[in-house]
């Protein structure tokens, strides 16, 4: 659901509140994580979602942790598969298959967007309990 939107919203206003809900509800699981006792001081980031410098300043932001992007980041899912078969079939060292690849980047969360983000995550919370019976059994 969006919702504020007027005649000014764009096509760029429509993608990027997408990606604030996306981080959104990221942020709902990671805090659940966090106050199961998990101990989490940055994220790697991989798939396709790593090629995009925005989106990793949003989720750095909302996720209040830093990014880390490591070498060949975008092929990272076929990579963890890969490593997994080569692990379960030559019986390799465990160290040595599930090594990290190198640190590319790191993006930091940036206070302010993590403040304007927030104040619109508390918005995002509040229409979801308000709307959430709406969409019950769809």
């Amino acid at each position: 659901v969006l919702a504020g939107l007027n005649h000014e919203t764009g096509p760029a206003e429509i993608a990027n509140a997408v990606l604030e809900g996306v981080a959104f509800g990221l942020a709902d699981g990671f805090d659940a994580l966090l106050s199961a006792g998990v101990t989490v001081d940055a994220l790697s980031v991989i798939g396709g979602g790593a090629r995009s410098a925005h989106w990793g300043r949003i989720l750095a932001a909302a996720l209040q942790r830093p990014l880390v992007y490591r070498e060949d980041a975008a092929v990272g899912p076929a990579l963890g598969a890969a490593r997994l078969a080569q692990f379960s079939s030559a019986g390799s060292n465990l160290s040595d298959v599930f090594a990290p690849p190198a640190i590319h980047s790191v993006v930091e969360p940036e206070a302010d967007l993590a403040d304007i983000l927030s104040a619109k995550r508390a918005r995002f919370r509040s229409l979801y309990q308000n709307l959430k019976s709406t969409f019950e059994g769809t």
